[in-house]
């Protein structure tokens, strides 16, 4: 498959996949796979395990409509879909994930948002901030943890 990591942004994904489109569904995989499949092999150090975990939350991910709905970055949304996902799917089988965390000193807005429910408002009014102050640091914690796992 051609890359089409750079060919797209976020938001035209997000249109295709809400008007149905297929194409929709391998941009967004051959765009966050690597970053997804890196943040597994954080919770589980098989390769083979991580590999079958990618693609059942890919999988599970299609039937449902949440992805369509989310109002965060598309980063962000699938590091804590991955996430959940993950868990879910070893305890499932008897399993304890290792422990995953980003370090937490260098993409701390990010790990409020993966690792708690709090929405955006409640997050930055936690953190004394205005919500799109919030959102334009999350946008660069994002950019800086793509390419750090990306590396």
């Amino acid at each position: 498959m051609i890359s089409t990591q750079n060919q797209y942004s976020d938001q035209a994904i997000v249109s295709m996949l809400k008007s149905g489109e297929l194409l929709g569904w391998n941009i967004l995989y051959d765009k966050y796979s690597s970053i997804l499949f890196g943040a597994i092999l954080k919770v589980t150090s098989e390769e083979k395990l991580a590999k079958e975990i990618l693609i059942e939350s890919f999988i599970n991910l299609q039937k449902s409509d949440i992805l369509i709905h989310t109002k965060r970055s598309l980063l962000i949304f699938l590091l804590h879909y991955t996430y959940t996902f993950s868990a879910s799917y070893l305890y499932e089988r008897g399993i304890t994930p290792l422990n995953f965390k980003t370090a937490s000193h260098t993409f701390p807005l990010i790990n409020l948002l993966l690792f708690t429910t709090l929405p955006h408002q409640k997050i930055a009014k936690t953190i004394g901030i205005h919500e799109t102050e919030l959102k334009t640091k999350l946008l660069s914690e994002s950019q800086n943890l793509s390419c750090k796992m990306l590396k």
